[in-house]
Order: C-alpha cells, then sequence, then structure tokens
C-alpha cells in the first residue's frame, strides 16, 4: 500500500529526478567531448577541461546516490551481525565510489570508443535510476559511475599520451624548453 502523501516516497522521487537530470546532462556533456575529438579543431587543453567538468560532475551525482543510499538503504541493525554487514557494505560501497571497480587504462584505445563506452554506461545507469530495487540500485548505480570515471580517466590518458607524442617528436617552429612546458602545462590540467 502506497501512501499519496509519503514524505519518503516523495524525496525519493525529488532524487530519482534529479540523478536522471544529472546523469541526461553527463551524457550530453560526453557526446559534446566526443564531438570536439572528432572535428579536430579544439586543443586537447581544451577536451581536458571538459572531461575534468564531467568527472566533477559525475563525482556530485555519486555523491547524491551515496547520501541517499545512508539515508534510506541503511536500515536500523537488529543485532551486531547486522551491524558489521552494514558497515562492511558501505565500506565497499564507499570504495566503488572513490577507487572505482575496473582496471585502467586501457592502453593506446581509441578515445571515440573509450567516449562511446563511457556515454552508454551513462545511459545504463539512467535506465537503473529508472528501475530496480532501492538497496541494488544503488549498489548498480555507484559501480557504473566507478566504470565511467575509468573510462573518462583512460580517455585522459590516452589524449595525453597522444598529444606528448606529437608535441614532443613533431618536427615544429618551438624549441625544446618551450615543447616541455607545453607539456607540463598539459600534465597540469591533466592532473586536475
Amino acid at each position: 500500500m502506497v501512501i499519496q502523501n509519503d514524505p519518503v516516497q516523495a524525496d525519493r522521487r525529488e532524487v530519482q529526478k534529479s540523478l536522471i537530470s544529472r546523469f541526461r546532462r553527463i551524457q550530453g556533456q560526453i557526446r559534446g567531448i566526443r564531438r570536439m575529438v572528432a572535428s579536430g579543431e579544439k586543443s586537447v587543453q581544451d577536451i581536458f577541461i571538459q572531461l575534468s567538468a564531467v568527472k566533477a560532475a559525475l563525482d556530485r551525482a555519486s555523491m547524491l546516490v551515496l547520501e541517499n543510499h545512508m539515508l534510506n538503504c541503511l536500515a536500523p541493525a537488529r543485532n551486531p551481525e547486522d551491524l558489521q554487514k552494514q558497515r562492511e557494505r558501505l565500506v565497499q560501497f564507499i570504495r566503488n565510489y572513490k577507487y572505482g571497480t575496473i582496471a585502467s587504462p586501457c592502453g593506446t584505445m581509441d578515445v571515440d570508443v573509450l567516449l562511446q563506452q563511457a556515454q552508454e554506461t551513462v545511459g545504463q545507469v539512467i535506465d537503473t535510476v529508472l528501475t530496480g530495487d532501492t538497496e541494488n540500485k544503488c549498489s548498480a548505480v555507484l559501480h557504473d559511475t566507478s566504470e565511467i570515471r575509468d573510462l573518462l580517466n583512460s580517455t585522459s590518458i590516452a589524449l595525453f599520451e597522444a598529444e606528448v607524442g606529437r608535441t614532443l617528436f613533431e618536427d615544429g617552429q618551438c624549441d625544446r624548453g618551450e615543447q616541455l612546458e607545453f607539456v607540463l602545462q598539459m600534465a597540469k590540467k591533466f592532473i586536475v
């Protein structure tokens, strides 16, 4: 039986709407990055800035999932064993959020393939938020956001490696000092 004016259900619907909106925006940002890469008209620095923005948006969405999980999904412990299981699940949940669950990077994988996988995984997150039970939904969303973060990190690494190779080994007008300074500035953006 669903109570129409249930504040908990209303709060969950608002969180769901917020998550859907955030992840659709993230999906659009990734589409934009794919277009930037495909056009070849934007600098790697501009692309890094956009990748950083997507990662920040992903972190904020993941934090909302984590907060919602802690407020709505953890039941009061009935005994010490239940409390221990909840602690273990919460620790694993936070580890997945912070560190991800898949290995990176993917080597010399095509940047567009990585971005396409990230975009598709965002689509999976949206589907998960719209369906599924609450307990498994939170875990699945955090798992997938960690995968997206790893794919974006792999994209950054692939772009950085390609740009370093192009910059340092290209015969150009710049002297070696200018090339190294450019790579250093790019590395700073990559690390951020």
